[in-house]
């Protein structure tokens, strides 16, 4: 399996951004438990590439839920996204 392309890339960022903005409201509470859930932290070493890519996915949606959050939040003080 070859790498993505810078191109390929670019384009997911521009529509991680656009769904950002359309995603239904996330709670404090959903955020900790994805966080306690999928934690953050680099995975052992007795896992197989399948299971690290696994790990990797998870932790990326939850990135993705924190900034989404992160915009929520903002945006009901009235602040720029």
């Amino acid at each position: 399996m070859s790498a993505p392309s810078s191109s390929q890339y670019e384009l997911f960022a521009r529509a991680e951004k656009r769904s950002e903005l359309e995603f239904p409201a996330i709670s404090n509470e959903l955020l900790a438990a994805l966080e306690r859930a999928f934690p953050d932290r680099c995975p052992d070493g007795d896992l197989s590439d399948a299971e690290i890519r696994e790990r990797i996915g998870e932790c990326r949606v939850v990135r993705f839920l924190k900034r989404c959050h992160q915009r929520q939040q903002r945006a009901k003080q009235g602040r720029i996204l």
